[in-house]
C-alpha cells in the first residue's frame, strides 16, 4: 500500500509539471529577474519601449520619494492591444491594470492615471495581448502630499499624539486606509475637533480610553473645494482617540486639529439715538457679552432699506425715507446671538416758507410739498421763539393757506412735516421762521 501511494503521488507531480509547461507554451509567459527592470524617472518625459514577440513583457522600477501622488502616462503607439500594470516592488500586490485596445501610429491611444501611494519602490509591467507587437511610450511624474502625520499611525497602539491647537496633515493612500490619533484633557472642558477634508468622502470618530465610539461624523470635500466638519463635546479628564478613515476607495489629504471650544457670544446690547431725520446719520453702538468672547465681531443689517440703511461693519445708520426700520446686529461666531432696535426716520427740515400780507389782518402762507409726509403743521406767533403759537394741521396735498391774525404788526411763520406709523406720530424738524408784517 505504501508503494502504491508513492507511485500515485509521483504521477500527480508529473502531471502538474506537464500541465504547467503546456500553459507556459500556450501563453508564452516568461520570468524576469529584478535586473531585467529599467528605471523610470519622475521627470514627466516620455521614454520609448518595444514589445518584439508574443509573451514578452517589459518591467520598470519607479521610486516614490515620499507619500503623494504618482502619475503614470502610457501610450500604446502601434501596439494594437496592450496592457500596463502598476505593482508593489515585489509584485505581490497589484495597484492598477489598464488595457489600451485599438492603438495605431495614426491614432495612438493614451491613458493617464494618478495613484495616491506611500513612499517606496514600485514596479510597472507592460505587455501586449496575444501576438500583438510594436512600440509604446511611458512617462511618470510625482506630487508630494506634504503630510505631517507619524509613519505607522494605523493602529490604536501607534496612535499619533496631538497637542492642543497644533494641526496635522494626514494622507490616505492606496495602502493606508486608516489613521489614529490621541490627545489628553486634564479638566472637564468643551473640546472641538476640526477636520478639513480633501479626499472626497471620509469619516472621523471620537473614542474614549475604553475604545468606545462616542461621536462620528461624515465629511465631504475635495482638493478644489475642501470642507470642514466639527465635533464639539464636553469631555471629562482623560485620554481620547481620533480615528480617520476614507469612504470606499477615496484617497487624498486632510487637516486635523483639536482645541478648547472658544467662548461664544451670549448677549448683545445696542445703544444710540434711534430717532433721526431723512438724510441724517446716527451711530449705533453694541456691547457684546461676555467680555471674554473669542469673536466679538458683529454684522449689521437693515430690514427696511427704503427707510434707513446701516453700514454692515460699523453700525452707522443713515435715514433714507420717512418711517421706521428694524436694525439688527448679529454675532459672526456660531452662537446665533443677535439684537435689534427700531430706528424712526422723520421728515427732514423743510425749506423756509413764504408769507405775504393780505390786509385786514390776513396773511397768505405757502410752503413746498415734501415727499413722504402725511400732514403739515403750520405755526404763527408774535414771538420769535414761537411761545404760545397758534398751530394748524393740513393734509399732505395742501401747500398754502390764508389765516387771520389777532393784531397788526410783526408775526412769525414756520412749518414741519408729520407722519403717523403704527399708532405713533413722528414730527419733522421745524423750518426756518418767516417774518411778515401784517397791516
Amino acid at each position: 500500500m505504501k508503494i502504491i501511494g508513492k507511485v500515485t503521488t509521483m504521477r500527480h507531480i508529473c502531471f502538474g509539471l506537464v500541465l504547467a509547461c503546456l500553459m507556459m507554451l500556450a501563453f508564452g509567459h516568461k520570468t524576469y529577474a529584478a535586473s531585467d527592470r529599467k528605471a523610470l524617472s519622475l521627470n514627466n518625459q516620455y521614454i520609448t519601449g518595444r514589445i518584439d514577440e508574443k509573451g514578452e513583457a517589459d518591467f520598470y522600477s519607479i521610486t516614490v520619494p515620499s507619500d503623494g501622488w504618482l502619475t503614470i502616462t502610457y501610450q500604446g503607439w502601434d501596439i494594437y492591444d496592450s496592457y500596463y500594470e502598476l505593482w508593489t516592488e515585489d509584485m505581490e500586490s497589484r495597484v492598477y491594470i489598464h488595457e489600451l485596445s485599438g492603438s495605431s501610429t495614426t491614432n495612438p491611444l493614451t491613458n493617464t492615471d494618478t495613484h495616491a501611494l506611500e513612499s517606496g519602490n514600485y514596479t510597472i509591467k507592460i505587455y501586449a495581448w496575444s501576438s500583438n507587437v510594436g512600440d509604446y511610450r511611458l512617462k511618470g511624474s510625482f506630487e508630494a502630499a506634504e503630510n505631517t502625520e507619524t509613519d505607522g499611525n494605523d493602529a490604536w497602539s501607534s496612535a499619533m499624539n496631538l497637542s492642543c491647537d497644533k494641526p496635522v496633515r494626514g494622507f490616505f493612500s492606496w495602502q493606508d486606509r486608516s489613521d489614529f490619533y490621541k490627545f489628553s484633557v486634564n479638566t472637564n472642558c468643551t473640546v472641538q475637533v476640526l477636520l478639513t477634508n480633501r479626499t472626497g468622502d471620509m469619516y472621523i470618530s471620537l473614542w474614549n480610553s475604553d475604545y468606545i465610539n462616542v461621536k462620528q461624523i461624515e465629511i465631504y470635500g475635495s482638493e478644489d473645494s475642501p470642507q470642514t466638519g466639527v465635533i464639539e463635546m464636553n469631555l471629562d479628564p482623560g485620554v481620547y482617540f481620533l480615528k480617520c478613515e476614507p469612504y470606499g476607495s477615496h484617497t487624498g489629504r486632510y487637516d486635523l486639529k483639536w482645541r478648547l471650544a472658544p467662548t461664544k457670544v451670549t448677549a448683545i446690547t445696542i445703544t444710540g439715538n434711534r430717532a433721526i431725520h431723512v438724510g441724517d446719520s446716527v451711530q449705533l453702538n453694541a456691547t457684546v457679552m461676555p467680555s471674554n468672547a473669542n469673536n466679538k465681531t458683529l454684522t449689521w443689517r437693515s430690514e427696511n432699506t427704503n427707510v434707513a440703511t446701516v453700514d454692515a461693519n460699523t453700525g452707522k445708520v443713515k435715514g433714507k425715507g420717512v418711517g421706521t426700520a428694524r436694525i439688527v446686529a448679529s454675532a459672526t461666531d456660531d452662537s446665533e446671538q443677535s439684537a435689534e432696535v427700531i430706528v424712526c426716520v422723520s421728515a427732514k427740515k423743510m425749506n423756509a416758507p413764504k408769507a405775504s400780507a393780505k390786509g385786514k389782518k390776513k396773511v397768505q402762507l405757502k410752503w413746498k410739498q415734501q415727499n413722504g409726509v402725511q400732514k403739515y403743521q403750520v405755526q404763527l406767533s408774535k414771538k420769535k421763539n414761537f411761545k404760545n403759537a397758534k398751530t394748524w394741521t393740513f393734509g399732505s396735498y395742501q401747500t398754502s393757506a390764508i389765516k387771520k391774525v389777532k393784531s397788526k404788526g410783526t408775526w412769525y411763520f414756520r412749518v414741519r412735516g408729520v407722519v403717523t406709523l403704527e399708532g405713533k406720530t413722528y414730527y419733522g424738524e421745524w423750518s426756518k421762521a418767516k417774518k411778515i408784517k401784517v397791516k
